[in-house]
Formats: structure tokens, C-alpha cells, sequence
């Protein structure tokens, strides 16, 4: 008769499948913490420098020595310590309402897991139905095989991001971003809508300089019009499609396509007038709308 074999002295937890806990969790890290077995028989929970908190018993830490009644959380989760394993609580279920994760959690996972070509966590911030579009071409993608399919072949070259500024209010975002390819860089900026399960459900993107679409990924699109009522060429409305200036993206949206404005001023040396709108008074000027700029204050 062979002896059990003793606990693991680590155990990690995370979101992705390399841990030995995994947790589907927009809220958890990929590597979230980690449970380490001391050679005195104890226990302590490590946070791995995540971005939403490992807590203990309401508490959030970076790590601490547990017993057998304290709780656990991580995302949505909670644990408790058992026996030397870690055991999660036994009223948490399907029945359980789940936490909303904010739209800029989301977002900023969204340009993480592109820069990193983690098409998996990409996938999974997006709804079954997303849509995508791009106004200055009317290209659109629809569903989420195929937006995946359209980031992973459409852009057939090294390319890299980097996130500079995300606002986010509800179920609504927007970010700026830094695109670099073989062409330079270029600020491009891109509003997000999230349905009410937090995912990702519709996608606008802009960019400063008219262009057509490219040859390479036009077998991965469809092409849409759009008449001046804001319909589409299938007749369903494209109201989210919309002008920063209309009354649905004051607020944080507005103030976006400001800083948006602002940096495009400074790269061109041009002089704009201020900005009319009280919400974004403080910030830098937005271009006029005679300039015809869908995506900045009018």
C-alpha cells in the first residue's frame, strides 16, 4: 500500500488554462495568485500583481497566512482553505448574479489580448453577433468567427498597438490608441458598445486619414451604405454610427474624441476653435464641422 501523495506546495489561480485553478472571469488576471504550502504545514495566498485584487475576508492583499475560516476572493469567486485545498464556496452557482465588469475593463482587455495575439481571450470578450465597422470604407463584419478571422488574416504584416488613453461610462467606451506598421505610426480611435452580459456586442473605428479598403482583407468584409437618414443598404438603422457632438456620446465619449482632436492639432500645427460643448470645456479644441470629421465635437 503506497502512501497519498502529499498537496502541491503551489497552486496556482487565473483565467487562463497553464493554471491549476482556472476561472472564466473577465475580473480575474491571468495569472491572478497563487496558494503556497510552507514547509511548517501553513498556508498563504500570493497576489500576483493582478488588476482587480486578491481579498481575504474582504480585504484586499498583496499576501497573508490563512486558516481554515477565512474567505477567499478572487473575481467572482470565493474560496475557502480545507483540508490543505482550496474549495470554493458551496452557494455559489449558475443561480449566483454574476458582477458586471466595467467597459473599460473590457476594452483594455480587448487591445491587451490583440497586441498579444491571444485570439482566445479576444474571442471570448466578444458577443456571438458582434458587429464591426468602419465608416470611412463601410466595410463591416458580422459575428464573432469572423471578426476574429478578420484580425487574425486581415492584417498581413507586423503590426503592434499601444493603448494611450480609455473612457468608459455603462455599457459604453472609448479608446485611443497608438497602431505602428510598416507604414509608421498613427493615432486611431474606437468606440465600443457592450451588451448587457458585458461583451462586446458593436465596434466603430476611425481613423485620422481617408483610405480605401485594402485589397488584402476585402474577401473577409462586407459593404455597407448608408443614406442620410442613417440607414444601411439591408434597411436597419446604423444609429450607432454616430458623429461625437450627437447628444448619445456626451460624457466621457465626447471628451475622448476631444483628446482625439487635440493630438491630431498638435501633429498638423493647425489652429481650431474651442469647443462649445460645456462638458468637454476644459479640454483641448475639437475641429469644426465643416471639416466634415465624423469622429470629433462639431
Amino acid at each position: 500500500m503506497t502512501d497519498a501523495q502529499p498537496p502541491p506546495t503551489t497552486i496556482r489561480i487565473g483565467r487562463t488554462p497553464d493554471n491549476d485553478i482556472t476561472l472564466a472571469d473577465l475580473g480575474v488576471s491571468r495569472h491572478h495568485a497563487e496558494l503556497h504550502r510552507n514547509p511548517d504545514g501553513s498556508f498563504e495566498i500570493i497576489d500576483m500583481h493582478s488588476h482587480d485584487g486578491t481579498y481575504v475576508n474582504g480585504e484586499r492583499i498583496t499576501r497573508k497566512l490563512l486558516t481554515e475560516q477565512d474567505i477567499i476572493g478572487i473575481g467572482r469567486a470565493t474560496f475557502r482553505l480545507s483540508g490543505g485545498e482550496l474549495r470554493r464556496s458551496a452557494d455559489e452557482g449558475r443561480g449566483s448574479v454574476p458582477a458586471r465588469v466595467g467597459a473599460h475593463e473590457v476594452v483594455a482587455a480587448y487591445w491587451a489580448a490583440a497586441e498579444a495575439r491571444d485570439w482566445g481571450t479576444f474571442g471570448a470578450l466578444l458577443a456571438d453577433d458582434i458587429v464591426y465597422r468602419g465608416p470611412q470604407t463601410r466595410e463591416q463584419v458580422r459575428g464573432r468567427d469572423a471578426y476574429v478571422r478578420f484580425n487574425v488574416e486581415g492584417f498581413g504584416y507586423d503590426w503592434h498597438l499601444t493603448v494611450q488613453r480609455i473612457v468608459g461610462e455603462g455599457q459604453h467606451a472609448a479608446s485611443w490608441i497608438e497602431f505602428a506598421g510598416p507604414e509608421g505610426t498613427q493615432p486611431g480611435l474606437c468606440f465600443f458598445d457592450l451588451a448587457d452580459d458585458g461583451k462586446i456586442a458593436l465596434i466603430t473605428d476611425f481613423w485620422p486619414d481617408p483610405y480605401e479598403l485594402p485589397a488584402s482583407r476585402a474577401h473577409l468584409v462586407e459593404r455597407y451604405l448608408a443614406d442620410s437618414d442613417g440607414q444601411n443598404q439591408s434597411g436597419a438603422m446604423a444609429g450607432n454610427v454616430r458623429p461625437c457632438g450627437s447628444r448619445h456620446l456626451d460624457g466621457p465619449i465626447s471628451l475622448a474624441s476631444s483628446v482625439y482632436a487635440a493630438r491630431r492639432r498638435q501633429d498638423r500645427g493647425s489652429k481650431l476653435p474651442r469647443c462649445k460643448h460645456p462638458e468637454v470645456s476644459a479640454s483641448p479644441a475639437c475641429r469644426p464641422a465643416q471639416q466634415q470629421r465624423p469622429l470629433l465635437c462639431s
